[in-house]
């Protein structure tokens, strides 16, 4: 006859069959396990919300970068807009300028007809509200960031009829800045490839964006100064209009219709295509800028990306303006 005794820790299976064979460890291993199995279940619960956290956390922070980003993105485009245009404007202008010289010198100034967008045609000295810019041919929003755009529809100042010019009131330079400063009998100075002309202001007005009657030739030799009211909405037109003194030139304008891009209010919408190859093309320098940063060092990576980064923003920055109304 066999028994079972348990003493301590030792724990005999004698007279106990295989089957009914209960092993009971004492009390305080029982306790032992319990708390090994509660720390077990507590650790098992804690990676598996570390785990749902960590996707949501990942999103955050993505969503947290791309808010960064485009914030830094649109306050460097008001920047670009307000203040660093007018850099390239002025740049520019210097040129024209050097160009236009060049042109008068040599009689190969343009007087009419068809005339290729962008280039100088005419001088502006407007003496009472500081102006003092070349004007080149062509009313678009590309062509205004150069300076201050002759339409092609109107003879070229000087001329017989209302010769037209458009230019920026906030942007690149903002020649047409204090336009509405002017006062009636301010003179306005003009020189072309057929001489030099001046004529007086006689009214500033503004008008909303579907009255163009001041774009029109109505027979008068007047030179009409256009550009956006309000300044930052652009949603009318400001104009400036002066009467000739003394006898035209001939007029001879181009005879192609103008388009909707051409009369200050729109931007050029072909210019979306160009300015997504070039958003395709900073997303393309800035992935391969992280991917430098994480091979070189810091500075080195910095030396190499910074000034690509820079360049190609710049680019976009420009593409975006087109968009933008051209007298902005």
């Amino acid at each position: 006859m066999t028994t079972t005794q348990e003493s301590g820790d030792i724990i005999d299976l004698r007279g106990t069959s295989s089957a009914a064979a209960v092993i009971t460890a004492p009390e305080t291993d029982r306790s032992a396990d319990a708390a090994i199995g509660v720390g077990e279940r507590t650790a098992v619960l804690a990676a598996a919300t570390d785990e749902k956290a960590a996707p949501a956390s990942d999103v955050a922070a993505v969503v947290s970068r791309g808010l960064t980003v485009f914030s830094l993105l649109v306050a460097g485009m008001v920047a670009f807009l307000f203040v660093f245009s007018g850099f390239a404007e002025a740049r520019t202008q210097v040129g024209l300028r050097r160009r236009f010289q060049d042109d008068l010198s040599n009689l190969r100034a343009p007087i009419g007809g068809v005339i290729d967008n962008g280039t100088p045609v005419a001088e502006l000295d407007i003496p009472a509200i500081g102006v003092h810019q070349i004007v080149v041919q062509g009313t678009t929003s590309g062509v205004l960031r150069d300076g201050p755009g002759h339409l092609r529809q109107s003879p070229l100042p000087g001329q017989e009829g209302n010769a037209v010019i458009f230019g920026r009131r906030a942007a690149y330079g903002a020649p047409f800045r204090r336009l509405a400063s002017l006062s009636p009998g301010d003179h306005i100075a003009v020189w072309t490839g057929e001489g030099q002309r001046t004529y007086i202001v006689t009214a500033v007005r503004t008008t909303s964006a579907s009255n163009g009657a001041e774009l029109a030739n109505d027979g008068s030799n007047e030179l009409t100064l256009v550009t956006s009211n309000p300044a930052f909405l652009a949603n009318g037109r400001l104009y400036a209009t002066a009467h000739l003194v003394g006898t035209p030139f001939a007029p001879s304008a181009d005879p192609t219709p103008v388009t909707r891009a051409e009369l200050g209010l729109a931007g050029e919408a072909d210019g979306i295509l160009s300015l997504v190859l070039w958003l395709e093309a900073l997303l393309i320098v800035a992935v391969g800028a992280t991917w430098l940063c994480r091979r070189w060092t810091r500075w080195s990576a910095y030396l190499v990306c910074v000034p690509v980064v820079f360049a190609i923003t710049w680019i976009v920055f420009e593409n975006v303006t087109k968009l933008l109304p051209a007298t902005l």
